[in-house]
This record gives structure tokens, sequence and C-alpha cells, in this order.
């Protein structure tokens, strides 16, 4: 008996008699009305070893001298999620709440409120996190609240354009009401061969409809059409599946093609919880994607790999919640069995610096995965091959002749980047030149100017150039030209 107000303390004993992780749920009976689930989980002791990477013995003299450098080994145990603070230091932590509905339909949702803490352990540490006194831990409490986004099409989920010639074109009606009494909903239609929406993006009021007409635009029909709908609370992408149904024969160039319909075997496949065993035979990767280097406002690609070696039919849905990673292809792919399929990557940035995101997926709706994105943005640049260029007179014409030497612009970036040379003159002439003076170099590829110098009198041996580059950064040109000196007097005249 608890009386209100007031707590009571309890001890759960825990004896691991293997290494080994252990879950289990504790039951709590209230008046024999209500059972209250607390979960439980024990992991087993493992090694976690930190080190620095590299161990720097600096500049040394050959004296037989012993130096010697301490190399710091740290076992940070078995903490699956962990951090290290240095001295004075300070970290921010980020919580991600991201709720993820567990209706198969994906229709009809309910409100669902979350919470847990969060266990922070100061690990080696002799006192706790506030003083001499405190405990070796703290919890932070996370609470949040999961609303559904609901966007119903009307009056069902299936079209069926029955026939149509070619040339000519098939209206449906259609009604998208958003269920959701708090936020709108953003949608768009993604393009698909021989169908359009009109309107194929908007923005529906919360409780509110939007009208909208499917065409069919000439005489093959497709499986799947998609559309994609966005919470900006929950700044999450759901994907809502129209079925379009053909059942009639359409001509082409090559005669008469009949165009199957999705079969219930297909439809159970995709709603299968798969096992471990068979989760392992359906690969999608890479799992972490690296652009590397990638220019502002270029266009980079990355390809996806989905292999389903199952003898069943796979559903796999993507979630791409940026502006700056796109994807070529549907967001949905049903995968027959033993069959492989991919999909293409499209990153493009405006913003100069490293990028990191994750992109999720699902299988069947019900197992969840992660791809992990990053790209480091930087601006156009061209690189000279020496920043100091010495030009010599040509052997087989006099001494009183051009100076030629060439210059090579190098381009090791994957966007095309225009240049032009600019000549500083300061109190004495530049007698230099260089061609081309303005041009493109194509990426990861070279381009040679030649530099001429025309000896006259009192001519200054040196001049410098600053190679500019359109929305880049500039490189500078020091040049020198090694006039020979010999026993024969020049008159200019």
């Amino acid at each position: 008996m608890v009386a209100p107000g007031l707590s009571v303390g309890g001890v759960l004993e825990f004896i691991p008699e293997k290494n080994e992780e252990v879950r289990d749920c504790l039951n709590v009976h209230v008046d024999d009305r209500e059972t209250i689930e607390i979960p439980l989980l024990g992991i087993p002791k493992a090694c976690s070893l930190l080190m620095d990477s590299v161990v720097n013995f600096g500049c040394t003299a050959a004296n037989s001298q012993v130096i010697i450098r301490h190399h710091a080994i740290t076992n940070e145990g078995s903490l699956p999620e962990q951090g290290r603070l240095a001295p004075y230091e300070q970290t921010t932590v980020a919580v991600r709440f991201s709720p993820l509905s567990n209706s198969s339909t994906g229709e009809s949702g309910f409100r669902q409120d979350y919470c847990l803490f969060l266990l922070f352990e100061s690990v080696g540490s002799k006192h706790g996190f506030t003083n001499h006194i405190g405990k070796s831990n703290v919890e932070l409490a996370v609470t949040g609240t999961g609303l559904p986004v609901v966007l119903v099409p009307h009056p069902s989920h299936d079209f069926d354009f029955g026939h149509c010639i070619e040339g000519q074109q098939v209206n449906l009606p259609c009604v998208l009401q958003n269920f959701c009494p708090l936020f709108p909903v953003k949608f768009r239609f993604r393009k698909l061969a021989h169908f359009s929406t009109e309107p194929s993006t908007g923005k529906i009021p919360p409780g509110q409809c939007q009208a909208s007409h499917h065409k069919l635009q000439i005489q093959l029909a497709s499986d799947l059409m998609f559309a994609t709908v966005s919470c900006p609370a929950a700044t999450r992408w759901f994907t809502l599946q129209f079925s379009v149904l053909t059942k009639h024969n359409f001509m082409n160039i090559k005669g008469r093609v009949r165009i199957p319909t999705r079969s219930s075997q297909e439809v159970a496949d995709c709603s299968r919880t798969l096992t471990p065993q068979e989760l392992y035979q359906v690969d999608i990767g890479p799992l972490f994607v690296d652009f590397g280097e990638v220019c502002l406002q270029s266009v980079c690609h990355q390809k996806v790999e989905m292999t389903n070696n199952l003898s069943v039919f796979v559903w796999v849905q993507l979630e791409v919640d940026c502006s700056d990673l796109q994807v070529s292809s549907p967001l949905s792919y049903v995968l027959p069995p033993h069959s492989q399929n991919s999909l293409l990557l499209m990153f493009q940035s405006s913003k100069l610096g490293r990028f990191y995101r994750t992109m999720c997926y699902t299988i069947n709706k019900q197992h969840f995965g992660q791809i992990v994105v990053q790209a480091q943005v930087v601006p156009l640049a061209l690189e000279l091959s020496t920043p100091l260029l010495v030009l010599f007179p040509i052997s087989t014409m006099l001494a009183t002749s051009e100076y030629r030497s060439f210059i090579t612009i190098r381009n090791q970036r994957n966007h095309a980047a225009e240049f032009s040379w600019k000549r500083i003159v300061t109190g004495n002439r530049n007698l230099f030149s260089v061609q081309p003076t303005t041009g493109t170099v194509e990426p990861y590829s070279e381009l040679d100017c030649e530099v001429v110098w025309h000896p006259s009198f009192s001519a200054p041996p040196e001049g410098d150039f600053d190679l500019w580059v359109y929305e880049g950064t500039a490189q500078h040109l020091h040049c020198v030209a090694k006039v020979r000196q010999d026993n024969h007097k020049i008159i200019f005249v």
C-alpha cells in the first residue's frame, strides 16, 4: 500500500550466469486493474580501448639517445553511447525524436505520448557530476508526443482508368482529406511516366480537403502511383500509395501487350514480418555513402544497390527529408524474388562546409534501417603547377627574342571552373603576357598556358599575375626571365 504523495523503494537483484545480453520485463500490478511493464536490460562487460592513433616523437637526432613518450590507453567499458570531455571542455548532446507509425495501412493513427529517462554516468571519475557528495550519474527526462499525419484519398485508393486510346487521355477525380486536427499537410505527387496530377503539389490546412485530378495520357499504364506528404511539426516524410489497377490489353509498336496487376501473392509477401535470417538476405547498400569533396551548387551522383535474395517479394521504402539530397527514382520499390535494382542519389548544396545526414528506409514497412550520407562542400578552385615560373630564352633564337615557358592549371574538383588572368602592373612595366587570358578547365583535367616575356631596353625581368576563378579563390603567379649573360653588345634601336 502506497499512500497518496508518498513513494516506496524496492531492490531488484540481477545475477548474470552467462556473458550475454539479457532482456526481460518487470510487471507492476496496480489494484488488479492495471499492469505497468518495466523493460529490463543487462549488457555484458566488454573492452573498449580508446587511444590516440599517432605517437609523435618530433624532430630527433641520430645520437643513440632514448626518447620516451607516454601513450594513454583508456578502457571505456561496454557503454554503447559514450563520449569524452577534456579538461574545461563542454559539448552538446543532441536528442532526436522521430516517432514512427505502427499502423500497417498508413491511414488511421492515434496520438502517442512518449516518456523516457537518459542515464548519464561519469566513467572513471572519483566524484560525481556536481560535487564531492554527488552521485556518479544523472538522469535526463525526455518527453514527446507523436501526432499522426492522416491523409486519406477519396473515393478510394484504387483508380481504374479503363481503356485509353493513344493520343487521348482519361481523367479521374480524387479528393485528399487531411484528418490531422493541428497541422497542415504538404503533398507532392512524384513524376511518373504516362500519368500526371493537377495540382501536383499543394498544402491542405488541418481538417480540410484538396481536390485533384489524375490523368492517363497514353495507352500504357503502371502498377503504382506515389504521393509524398510532409508534416512540418514532425519534419518527416510519409509515403502514401495509390494503386492503379489496369485490367485491359493495350497496343504499342510491338503488337498486343497485357499489363498485369499486382497479385495477391505479392501483396501477402510485402506484408510479411521477416525473420533475422531472411532480413540478412535483403541487401541494401552501401550503408555509408561518401560524396567526398563536392563543389558549391554542383551535382554529384552515387548509386545504392538493392538486392533481394529471397524467394518472395519484398517492399522497400525510402525517406528523404533533405532538399540537398534527392533520388532520381521512386522512393518505393517492390523487389521480385532473386532480383536486384538500384537507385541514384543526387547531392547538390548551396552551403559550404560538412554535410552529414541519415536516410531512413523500411522493408515491408516493418524493418527499419539507415543509410549515412556525408559530403564536404567546397568552393570552386584551380591549382597552379608552380607559384614561381622561370622563363629561358629559346636556344635556336637570339637572346633579344622572346622568352617562353608554360604554366599548368589543374582542376582537381568535380565542376568546371572559369578563369581569367589579371596582369599586376606596379611602378615598373610588366612586359610578360599569358595566353589564353580566359578559359574553362573541365573537372579533373588540366590546361597549359603559355607565358612570354618580351625583352627591351631596361625591361624588368620580373612580373606578376593573378589567376581569378569565377565564384572561387584566386592564385598568384610570379614570373622571372632568366636573362643570358654573354660578351656581345646588344644595341636596341
